[in-house]
């Protein structure tokens, strides 16, 4: 089980409406293309600045545990609610927290479990788009 220092930055806990277990997401790696379209490590996630009415696009390589509850193990549609956790300072608790749902399809389930266990297979690293991109949060 990988060991959580929150000493600044975010993570993403990622779960099942209704479930008890859920998925901590650390951000590892900004990753970029190269000139044949492969993913290549760019830097280390950092916080980046932007400037007012700026937009920055980056692709995140998340970090967790080799420890998949159950919910990750078997993924499938339904709705999801995912807590942004922020650290400021070096603390236990984050000081800043913003919950939200995302709704995962019946033709998204498929793909994000195949690319959570190639991910799994791999290394104990998932990407943004492996995870999330294909779901999309709803409009209320």
């Amino acid at each position: 089980m990988h060991e959580w220092q929150p000493f600044g930055g975010s993570r993403f806990w990622f779960q099942a409406a209704g479930a008890t277990e859920g998925y901590m997401l650390e951000p590892l790696v900004y990753e970029k293309a190269d000139d044949n379209m492969n993913m290549k490590t760019a830097s280390l996630a950092v916080p980046i600045t932007v400037v007012g009415r700026g937009a920055e696009t980056r692709q995140v390589l998340f970090r967790s545990s080799f420890d998949n509850p159950t919910e990750f193990q078997d993924l499938r549609a339904g709705e999801y609610q995912v807590t942004v956790l922020a650290w400021l300072h070096n603390s236990d608790e984050p000081q800043a927290a913003d919950t939200f749902r995302l709704v995962v399809e019946t033709k998204d389930a498929a793909q994000i479990a195949k690319n959570l266990r190639r991910s799994k297979g791999n290394s104990d690293s998932a990407s943004a788009s492996d995870l999330a991109k294909v779901g999309s949060a709803p409009s209320d």
